[in-house]
């Protein structure tokens, strides 16, 4: 066993599992050495099907396995648990002619006590392979390293139990020596002579005769080959012997006897091995013939087959006609899988983006990615449509047996956008570029998020976000703007005075004068007239709403005097008295009255 152990160690190492593998895969050499074969077969572990298939042999594989759950090397730990129970015991803990009820036994059935069928094993020997059986893996031996340490106690106590004995039996036999007289000897010596006359008729040997169904099975008694049934076997010792037959495609069967003084006949019936096969088709939908016997259609799954090879024939109208070898043995479930050749030719249609609808002849077939069978040969007009893509077609002319494949690029449709304004005569940006004034129409846009924005002097400005949906080629915004301008009106005495509202010159008061366009908030107002003191007020503008503002100007008295003089870039002089600066505007009051200037036409100013 530690053998064992130490090989499916090395094998996990390499990430290699034997998937439950049973006591055909262990062979000792002639020197002792144990050795595993069949190791590391990759199978499909697929668990058990609707009907019980399993991979693996179904009286050694694992709870995890039954299920079709997540196997790792704690999978081979329980395996091996199984093949020590049937060292020690003679049997495997689960047994049925059924593998789904062995698959069901493995998950839910605790193991049978050891101690039950062999008494004399040493409870230590039975924990560690009960620890093994354990149905979920985390309580099991973690490791085939773990397992051959846990082996360490047991040998160390059958090593001092064999010496103690040893020592107890020479000590025994001293002290006998010690008490034994001459008499005691003379009756020793009969009582032996007498033993040795009676051994002498009891072990003149006994005959065993075996029978078997099957004939031809290989006998072995205690493990020495005997001869094929029917076959006697004579000068054999009175007392138990296991006989074991073995024939292939056969269970093995085993058989305790007791042979006394007179010879024992023996019939042993051999179960025969079944196993599964699942059988595939591409498509499906193929009859199944096992022979000349119509089994049923693919997929199919097919039980209690006995070991031996089978033909398989697959037909399917419209396809060629498919034979295979299906070969059954050691009821390991096998699979078979048959791609179809078709009479008629096929199309594979792949898009990008996929899962376009395929419509062949105006008939809708499905999505792309998709092969389309059975077309006879002949002129077919496909056609591929997905939203917010333009119709893709193409038309193709199919010969026999031929496979044409076809792989189109969608060109993605591009939409509109009207933007109306109102008033009209607003820029337009769409996703902070330009594109012009409303009335406008945007086209070639992608479908998705867009960001739009509408301006216009004297209104607020419009921001939307906007979805276009691919399957509404043109989309309509309407922007109704909200005035944010409002009125001024001046009253001035007295009159022909000038008005300056924010700086900026807005013209002469006869009797008044009316400002429009004036942004919704607060401003100032100067009123400039010759010999008057400057009026000026802080106003606040409402959109939509006109203010009244009435200035009467103050006469001066005094003489006025300039305080700056400027030096124009031109080259000319300006004297005065600057009233304000804002927005590189420069407001002069003059002996005649206010100027404006641009702040880029004076080069420098001089204070006098």
């Amino acid at each position: 066993v530690i053998q064992i152990a130490r090989a499916l160690g090395y094998a996990h190492r390499q990430n290699v599992f034997q998937l439950a593998f049973r006591p055909q895969d262990i062979i000792v050499t002639l020197e002792g050495r144990v050795k595993l074969v069949d190791i590391g077969i990759a199978r499909a572990v697929e668990g058990i099907s609707s009907g019980g298939a399993m991979f693996g042999a179904p009286q050694y594989i694992s709870p995890e396995q039954a299920r079709g759950a997540k196997i790792d090397g704690r999978s081979d730990i329980y395996s091996l648990g199984i093949v020590m129970y049937e060292m020690l015991t003679g049997r495997v803990p689960f047994q049925s002619e059924n593998p789904v009820e062995l698959a069901r036994l493995h998950v839910s059935e605790p193991a049978s006590a050891l101690r039950k069928w062999n008494e004399r094993i040493p409870a230590e020997v039975e924990a560690i392979v009960l620890k093994c059986l354990e149905k979920k893996p985390e309580k099991r031996h973690q490791t085939a390293e773990e397992l051959v340490n846990a082996w360490g106690k047991p040998i160390e106590l059958a090593k001092v139990t064999r010496i103690s004995r040893r020592r107890d039996t020479i000590m025994r036999r001293k002290q006998a020596i010690r008490r034994v007289s001459k008499k005691q000897i003379t009756v020793l010596t009969i009582s032996l002579l007498l033993a040795f006359l009676i051994l002498t008729v009891l072990s003149r040997g006994s005959s065993l005769n075996i029978e078997s169904r099957p004939p031809e099975v290989s006998i072995y008694i205690d493990g020495k080959y005997c001869g094929e049934a029917p076959v006697s076997v004579g000068n054999l010792r009175r007392g138990k012997h296991l006989v074991l037959g073995k024939k292939k495609g056969f269970k093995d069967s085993r058989q305790e006897v007791m042979l006394r003084m007179r010879g024992l006949s023996l019939q042993l019936n051999l179960i025969r091995e079944t196993g599964l096969a699942r059988i595939f088709t591409i498509p499906e939908g193929a009859h199944v013939y096992l022979g000349d016997e119509l089994k049923g259609r693919a997929p199919l799954l097919l039980k209690n087959l006995p070991s031996g090879d089978y033909r398989v024939k697959l037909m399917l109208d419209d396809y060629s006609t498919e034979e295979r070898v299906l070969r059954i043995e050691g009821g390991v479930p096998v699979v078979l899988e048959v791609e179809l050749k078709s009479l008629h030719g096929s199309v594979s249609i792949e898009s990008a983006p996929e899962a376009a609808e395929i419509y062949v002849n105006g008939i809708y077939k499905g999505i792309t990615p998709k092969t389309i069978y059975q077309l006879k040969p002949g002129r077919y007009e496909l056609l591929l449509k997905k939203d917010g893509y333009c119709d893709f077609k193409r038309n193709v002319f199919l010969r026999k047996k031929q496979r044409f494949s076809l792989k189109a690029k969608l060109e993605e449709k591009l939409l509109s956008l009207l933007v109306h304004s109102e008033p009209d005569g607003a820029d337009v940006f769409l996703n902070g570029e330009l594109e012009g004034e409303t009335p406008l129409t945007l086209g070639g846009l992608h479908s998705g998020e867009h960001k739009l924005k509408v301006e216009k002097e004297g209104y607020a400005t419009v921001e939307k976000e906007l979805t276009l949906d691919a399957n509404q080629p043109r989309t309509l915004v309407s922007v109704r703007m909200r005035e944010i301008t409002g009125f001024l009106l001046v009253v001035c005495f007295p009159p022909r005075a000038r008005v300056y509202v924010d700086g900026e010159g807005k013209g002469q008061v006869s009797d008044s004068l009316s400002i429009g366009n004036l942004v919704e908030g607060e401003h100032q107002l100067q009123v400039v007239k010759s010999g008057y003191r400057v009026a000026e007020r802080r106003f606040k503008i409402t959109a939509g709403k006109t203010t009244i503002l009435n200035i009467n100007l103050e006469e001066t008295v005094r003489k006025w005097k300039p305080t700056v003089r400027l030096h124009l870039r031109t080259g000319g002089e300006i004297e005065g008295e600057i009233i304000s600066r804002k927005d590189e505007k420069i407001v002069v009051r003059v002996k005649g009255g206010l100027i404006t200037l641009n702040a880029s036409e004076v080069e420098s100013e001089e204070r006098l």
